[in-house]
């Protein structure tokens, strides 16, 4: 959770969102999902734990254009995968799963996301292409936002110094 130090609000949310995700669905694999009445009840489970998940990343999806092409990329593949994974899990439709599991591979783009912080944050400058940065905000500047749940609340910015730091 050193994205919450580094002041990284859309990279802690995410991680620990995602992380919580990824350890609930393991709890449901192991304990629920062996005791359902079917498989096609477990596939319908599992449908409505992918649409939660695909409702919380729409904002997240709409807030990383805030931040590079490559972060709004992941979560904008992230997205597809979920809802076309729910839509296949839902109907119990084996190919629709298998084209949302190929969609799924396309989202391995966070690991470039990723590797372009880490080695940004070792040489203390941005290094690798990121794609550029969105039309929301520009290189090196500190440019206004507002953040929801903050009322708009007056010395709250997004700074572009690192990938989706906020900070006084």
């Amino acid at each position: 959770m050193y994205e919450f130090r580094n002041k990284n609000v859309c990279g802690a949310t995410a991680f620990g969102t995602y992380s919580g995700f990824w350890f609930g669905l393991g709890r449901w694999v192991l304990l629920v999902a062996p005791n359902a009445a079917s498989p096609a009840a477990a596939n319908h489970d599992l449908s409505w734990i992918l649409l939660a998940f695909a409702i919380f990343n729409t904002y997240m999806l709409l807030w990383s254009s805030a931040l590079n092409k490559a972060v709004f990329a992941v979560f904008l593949t992230l997205e597809i995968t979920e809802i076309v994974l729910f839509i296949g899990f839902l109907s119990n439709g084996a190919n629709t799963i298998k084209i949302g599991g190929y969609v799924g591979i396309v989202t391995a783009a966070a690991w470039y996301a990723s590797a372009a912080g880490v080695i940004s944050g070792i040489k203390g400058r941005r290094c690798c292409p990121s794609a550029g940065r969105s039309a929301a905000s520009a290189p090196d500047e500190t440019a206004s936002c507002v953040i929801p749940g903050t009322g708009g609340v007056p010395g709250i910015t997004c700074t572009t110094g690192t990938l989706g730091s906020v900070g006084p």
